[in-house]
């Protein structure tokens, strides 16, 4: 049962019709290259908001002479360096290293992890 705030048509109706939030989990090229082509559609579709969270594992890469965080890169550059370097990614793509703020407003998940990593990742998010 919805909470009174929500049981009014008017409403109802606006959240089934909220543009839909996406997060890319994972940081891979497969990650990387879903994530462009996901942007690429949210920002043409009104269904969805325009921003797309990726959840990058957080590592260190060399970069410009010195040891970076990937994310900080990523974000800086919109390239991921080390799994799919010489590639743009759309401005509205943002890498978020911790788990559970990447995804914590999604509605729309899209794994790109290898099948070794989803179990403990999907523990990570799940209530507790």
């Amino acid at each position: 049962e919805l909470p009174p705030m929500f049981r009014s048509a008017w409403c109802r109706a606006s959240l089934l019709h909220a543009p839909k939030k996406v997060c890319v989990v994972g940081s891979g090229n497969w990650a990387s290259a879903i994530a462009k082509i996901i942007a690429g559609n949210t920002a043409r579709q009104a269904e969805f908001q325009k921003d797309v969270s990726m959840w990058m594992f957080e590592e260190m890469v060399e970069h410009q002479g010195s040891r970076q965080k990937l994310s900080e890169v990523f974000n800086s550059t919109k390239e991921n360096i080390k799994y799919l370097p010489g590639i743009q990614l759309p401005p509205h793509v943002y890498a978020e290293p911790d788990l559970v703020k990447a995804t914590q407003a999604a509605d729309i998940l899209v794994w790109a992890l290898p099948h070794q990593f989803v179990p403990r990742t999907l523990q990570a998010i799940s209530p507790k």
